[in-house]
């Protein structure tokens, strides 16, 4: 938790940049999270394409330097990807460690950096979406206030 009930109330421009800080790293996360599984259902078609290819092709060869030349291109650029969006969201995770520094409450950044910090490094970019998520709609549901209660008419016309 970032920030609770009372310091949203004191400090809602601190939250409101946090809101958005977040809501720029969970669309990375979300983002990074579709690369790898896109990039998995590629790797998947493409080796049944070359299961394929290798039992009806002429020239084994031409098939094998098919096969490394793709596998090559795909996981240069998947890397290029995750690096990337992996830095940009590393990059948007320490501006919210500035916001909080600059609201004298970086001690509630720690435990989310750590976390962002070693998803970032295994690529669990699901979890880390998960993570900064639930960081969201924390703070929004401490931002938004409450709803009046709408009056029930009373039974006795008043």
């Amino acid at each position: 938790m970032l920030m609770d009930k009372s310091e949203v109330q004191k400090r809602p421009d601190v939250a409101k940049r946090l809101v958005s800080k977040l809501l720029e790293a969970t669309k990375h996360a979300n983002f990074l999270w579709s690369i790898v599984q896109t990039t998995n259902e590629m790797v998947e078609r493409l080796s049944k394409a070359f299961e394929w290819g290798n039992a009806t092709a002429p020239s084994k060869n031409w098939w094998a330097t098919m096969k490394k030349r793709i596998a090559d291109e795909l996981e240069d650029s998947y890397f290029v990807l995750l690096k990337t969006f992996g830095d940009y969201l590393m990059a948007t995770i320490r501006d919210i460690r500035g916001i909080l520094a600059k609201a004298n409450m970086q001690y509630r950044a720690g435990e989310l950096i750590d976390k962002a910090e070693r998803a970032i490094k295994a690529q669990h970019w699901k979890q880390l979406h998960d993570t900064l998520n639930d960081e969201l709609w924390d703070l929004l549901s401490k931002l938004t206030p409450p709803r009046p209660k709408r009056q029930q008419p009373s039974p006795f016309g008043r």
